[in-house]
């Protein structure tokens, strides 16, 4: 069943990351005999221990890449294709980098404050 959008509502693109953006994610090894490699307390890990893109389980040296807005975590390989093609997460679908379009009328960028690039930002949780 598709949804009725409002009148004036244009949808959202969901292009890939730019390789910028991309590197600039988080990663980590990963170790289950430390907690200090998932930044979780009493051994649990805060996120799956299988990759939801592949579901292989995570084993010991694995590139893991937890994305920063909803935590949500997966192989560097697995979800850095992923991100190629998409800017959101492979699970929740959150987005993960607010895209800066054009004003229709002077054709300029809005700038966002503290940032001299027009690639996007990073969104993280408030």
């Amino acid at each position: 069943m598709k949804r009725d959008a409002p009148e004036n509502s244009l949808p959202v693109k969901n292009k890939g990351l730019k390789k910028k953006v991309l590197k600039s994610l988080p990663k980590f090894k990963y170790d289950p005999s430390t907690d200090s490699s998932s930044g979780a307390a009493n051994g649990e890990l805060p996120f799956a221990a299988e990759c939801a893109i592949c579901l292989v389980e995570y084993v010991k040296g694995d590139e893991i890449r937890v994305l920063p807005n909803c935590g949500h975590g997966f192989h560097l390989q697995c979800v850095d294709t992923w991100l190629v093609s998409n800017s959101s997460c492979p699970s929740c679908r959150q987005i993960l980098v607010v895209t800066r379009a054009r004003c229709r009328k002077c054709g300029e960028v809005p700038a966002i404050p503290g940032d001299s690039s027009d690639s996007g930002q990073i969104l993280t949780p408030a």
